[in-house]
């Protein structure tokens, strides 16, 4: 006899109804089952057709039981047969019932492990930096994982003098690239940065382990000066390996190999006079006029010549120029001088002198000296000061009266000073007191 039975099946919450038949013999004979199902022998002897669970399926019509999918397959209730996961996993905890998508974040592979898998690991930070997702492994694996870390591999350590480039997700290696020009990293690591280093400029160059490396660096600099001041004021210029240019204040890494003879002048400057110029190869770099590792000779007036119409001529008497350059002879100050062509520096005037001129120094005024019309200190309305003369050399100690005295005449053709100070300045002498032509009181 033949039943057609009814089966309710609830999985995942949602009701399915599927209709096959169901044989009652009083043999043991077994009856037929449609595919999808399998024939069970229940308790009380009668065999009925139970669909398949899920992770199994049976394509056949009979009697037949259920096979389990394998590899990396997973069926439904009655399905018929097992299909395949695509970019996908199944684990041992759900065997062949459900694909799982691989994962795309370390914030996944946590979900994942907690919601999916039958013994959780330990969970790693959703923002660990020490690995990634390897999603070749999820798709390409054959079978049920059995631990979800199993996707998760070490990022690649960066090399000293390299870092790791910013990945746009989880699923990236690390990326190293060298560290770039005027960088280094001393560090190895899965998230290196590559950080400045001290620059070699005015005039130095780095001579660190890392010399010549412009890439890769992974240590910071050591500047050190290697410019041989005195070859280079004998007219004997730098020469770098390979050709290379630096400016002053530009970053260097190569060093000086060698030091060839000037040939050569700037076409701008005469130097007919054979001292008058000299070799200004740091002046000229520094300034920007050449760069370091040319052989384009450069020249400027030496100390005690200035430039005057493109050729380099002497200082005039009166006159200093202390460095070396194109800058003008500037003036002896006051309280200076010199009587020589060609000064680097102007003399201080000697004690009891004044500067009269940049060339002369005069003697200061005395008192109880006869001085003539026309002398620097034939000056009768004036009254002397020695301390003046003591002090300051810039000019004659002598002072004016003040209009309140009256001054002794002008029209005296020579004349003392009898006392110094300004009680010198006193009106004409009474007249109780006979005086010479040529001779005044001077008030004692």
């Amino acid at each position: 006899m033949k039943y057609l039975v009814v089966f309710i099946v609830i999985f995942s919450g949602i009701s399915s109804v599927f209709s096959i038949d169901m044989c009652t013999e009083t043999s043991l004979d077994p009856c037929t089952c449609p595919s999808g199902s399998e024939q069970i022998k229940s308790s009380n002897n009668v065999f009925v057709c139970e669909l398949c669970e899920a992770g199994k399926f049976q394509a056949e019509v009979g009697s037949g039981p259920c096979s389990f999918c394998t590899g990396k397959t997973k069926s439904s209730i009655v399905d018929i047969k097992c299909t395949d996961c695509v970019d996908s996993f199944i684990t041992s905890r759900y065997n062949h019932k459900i694909c799982l998508p691989c994962p795309w974040s370390i914030k996944e592979i946590n979900y994942i492990n907690l919601q999916h898998f039958k013994a959780v690991s330990t969970r790693i930070p959703y923002n660990s930096t020490k690995f990634y997702i390897d999603r070749d492994t999820c798709t390409t694996s054959s079978g049920p994982m059995i631990r979800i870390y199993d996707f998760l591999s070490q990022k690649t350590e960066c090399s000293i003098g390299q870092y790791s480039e910013k990945q746009e997700d989880d699923t990236k290696n690390t990326v190293c690239v060298n560290c770039p020009f005027l960088k280094f990293n001393r560090d190895v690591s899965a998230e290196s940065l590559c950080v400045n280093i001290t620059e070699c400029t005015r005039g130095t160059t780095d001579v660190s382990l890392s010399l010549l490396v412009a890439e890769a660096r992974h240590e910071d600099t050591n500047c050190h000066n290697d410019i041989d001041a005195l070859e280079i004021n004998a007219g004997i210029y730098p020469i770098l390996v390979d050709n290379v240019f630096f400016q002053f204040d530009q970053h260097r890494n190569s060093l000086i190999v060698g030091y060839k003879k000037c040939v050569q002048e700037t076409p701008f400057i005469n130097c007919d006079i054979a001292e008058s110029c000299v070799d200004s190869f740091v002046i000229s770099w520094e300034t920007g006029n050449i760069l370091l590792g040319e052989l384009g000779c450069q020249k400027v007036c030496s100390a005690g010549f200035s430039l005057v119409q493109s050729t380099c001529q002497e200082c005039q008497p009166g006159t200093s120029k202390m460095f070396s350059g194109n800058a003008g002879c500037t003036d002896c100050e006051a309280g200076k001088y010199n009587t020589v062509s060609k000064s680097v520096f102007c003399q201080e005037c000697p004690d009891s002198h004044f500067s009269k001129t940049t060339t002369l120094c005069a003697p200061c005024c005395q008192t109880n000296t006869n001085y003539v019309a026309g002398s620097d200190c034939h000056q009768p309305d004036h009254y002397i000061s020695k301390n003046m003369c003591l002090q300051n050399k810039n000019a004659i100690n002598v002072i004016q009266c003040d209009q309140s005295t009256a001054a002794p005449a002008q029209h005296l053709t020579d004349f003392q000073w009898t006392v110094e100070g300004i009680k010198y300045c006193k009106r004409f002498a009474p007249s109780a007191v006979t005086c010479s032509t040529e001779s005044y009181y001077d008030g004692t």
